[in-house]
């Protein structure tokens, strides 16, 4: 009988934890395996086109026919407020027809960047070489954030994008 009883209870505390290694991912991390982590509350990157029609990077080379110049994104932790503020800002080549940006806040869950919102913070100015603005977000109880911000230029029917993200923060 007491080897039925400790047989038993060995198998209902295997059978608990298998079901319980079941409900975490095999790539869960508590913290972010992907993007670069920034020193303290306030992280900025800026990024320009590159020589591949994929690729961005802070090292690459500028594409001569691409309307962007630059693309900025920021991300910072007010701790007063309790609010995460984001900096999107897009730089053409020249004076275009439109300039603008889309942002996006992203936490961390565990497996990857998700975007908080569905849709992103839009900016846009017409006749422009800039366009920049700030926007904020009051956050989750997640842990880290980022801003991914995507430059758009338009000029004479022509659009070109270029996307980038933010060092990570910890809030």
């Amino acid at each position: 009988m007491k080897k039925f009883l400790l047989f038993s209870l060995i198998l209902v505390l295997s059978l608990g934890s298998a079901a319980f290694a079941a409900d975490v991912p095999s790539n869960y991390s508590e913290v972010p395996t992907e993007g670069v982590p920034a020193n303290g509350n306030k992280a900025s990157i800026t990024f320009y086109p590159s020589d591949n029609s994929e690729g961005f990077g802070l090292f690459s080379v500028k594409k001569s026919n691409s309307l962007i110049d630059e693309g900025s994104a920021e991300i910072e932790y007010d701790s007063e407020s309790g609010k995460l503020l984001g900096y999107g800002r897009t730089t053409a080549a020249h004076t275009s027809d439109e300039v603008g940006y889309a942002l996006w806040f992203q936490e961390w869950n565990g497996e990857y960047w998700e975007n908080i919102h569905r849709e992103p913070y839009t900016k846009t100015k017409y006749n422009a070489l800039v366009c920049s603005g700030f926007e904020s977000h009051k956050p989750s109880s997640a842990k880290y954030f980022r801003v991914k911000v995507k430059c758009i230029v338009t000029d004479n029917g022509v659009t070109s994008f270029l996307d980038g993200c933010s060092p990570y923060i910890k809030r």
